[in-house]
């Protein structure tokens, strides 16, 4: 039987970027809005026992599901994941941002929509550091993209439900995007009703697009899956070298009013060892990663692996683009070959996409989970915009 979750909302408190002054890419019109998401029915995870009632937990309990669920995924599972299926309806502000470029759309019908991962809102495709050289934005509307990006539930401007176990998890961030998809499709989103959708994603990101692909495969035309791969081998590492922290006591600043199932990276130190390969960034990048990071809720670090499923009904291009020392998907050892002929990217088409017409894959060197915080950032953007536009000839 399916039982139905009360949620009580945050207040309308904005948890963005503390750097304000930058708008955008100076050769894109962006506008951001809030788009009122409503969810039909949905089946999620449930949790029991404690979860099920402190959804505010301390630094110590924190700290010590993680634990548990890092050195057991079963037995965690078994201790708190074992309850009812939970299924409800619900209503989000999700925060999106629509650049289309000045300098013409190149691209008629189609649109780009960028899907960001753990530890950003949707700023990651839109660094304010250095932008000239970081922004994938900037680089898609050179190339006469339109694109649109959204702060996933939970981060940025969009709504921060005070549920981080039960609402703010894998399952309700799949139905946000499956509806945002729709929305691209029928105009609900600027105004343009869009044919195409060329979906790029990042991590967390890319799971979403990979699931969705599997749920709706006419709707998206091409994948981009950034600092991706289908090797879970190394979850527990990324969840423990983290050390997740309360993002309202580690950041206070930023983050006052949320409660303790909102987590962030708690040192520069997890941050670097999961984001970033040495020496090859530029080291106040580093700094100002850690300094605009965003919470994701321990709901959606415990559930985002199952989401990780085959999409063997999508037959569309995909394109896995992941540096070669990408700590989270990889082990920071992507060119290793599991089966003795692929490499762990490789194995992303046979495992995931069996059915697509076009599979391939771009690893560029000495650049870790971070892709768009390397040097070798203009590269990847360069390899992904030839990628697409050949798509598109």
């Amino acid at each position: 039987m399916l039982a139905l979750i009360s949620f009580l909302p945050l207040a309308a408190v904005v948890y963005g970027s503390p750097l304000t002054n930058y708008t955008g890419p100076p050769n894109a019109h962006c506008a951001r809005t809030t788009y009122r998401i409503s969810l039909p029915p949905y089946t999620t995870i449930p949790f029991n026992s404690s979860l099920a009632t402190d959804l505010d937990p301390t630094q110590p309990a924190v700290t010590e599901l993680q634990a548990q669920f890092t050195s057991s995924q079963a037995d965690f599972t078994e201790d708190y994941m074992s309850g009812t299926n939970s299924s409800t309806g619900a209503v989000y502000d999700i925060s999106g941002v629509l650049c289309t470029p000045k300098g013409g759309d190149k691209h008629n019908g189609t649109i780009q929509l960028l899907v960001h991962g753990i530890a950003f809102d949707s700023s990651y495709w839109d660094l304010a550091f250095q932008p000239e050289n970081y922004s994938y934005v900037w680089r898609a509307a050179a190339e006469g993209y339109t694109t649109f990006r959204y702060d996933r539930l939970g981060t940025g401007e969009s709504d921060h439900p005070f549920d981080g176990y039960h609402e703010v998890q894998a399952a309700t961030d799949l139905q946000i995007l499956l509806q945002i998809i729709s929305l691209l499709h029928s105009g609900g989103i600027g105004g343009n009703a869009y044919s195409s959708i060329f979906a790029i994603g990042h991590s967390y990101g890319s799971i979403q697009l990979a699931a969705a692909s599997g749920i709706v495969p006419g709707q998206l035309s091409a994948l981009v899956l950034t600092g991706f791969s289908a090797n879970g081998s190394y979850v527990g590492q990324f969840q423990t070298s983290n050390a997740f922290s309360r993002a309202d006591e580690t950041q206070p600043s930023r983050f006052t009013g949320l409660p303790g199932s909102y987590v962030i990276s708690g040192l520069p130190q997890s941050s670097q060892i999961n984001f970033f390969y040495y020496p090859f960034y530029d080291l106040d990048i580093a700094s100002f990663s850690f300094s605009t990071t965003q919470p994701v809720t321990q709901g959606v670090l415990f559930t985002f692996t199952s989401l990780i499923n085959g999409a063997s009904n999508f037959t569309g291009p995909v394109h896995v683009v992941t540096g070669d020392r990408d700590w989270v998907f990889c082990g920071a050892q992507c060119d290793i070959e599991p089966d003795g002929q692929h490499t762990i990217l490789e194995l992303v088409g046979p495992t995931i996409f069996p059915q697509s017409s076009n599979f391939s894959v771009f690893s560029p060197a000495n650049t870790g989970h971070g892709l768009n915080m390397h040097l070798s950032t203009p590269d990847s953007y360069t390899n992904i915009m030839d990628w697409l536009n050949a798509l598109s000839a």
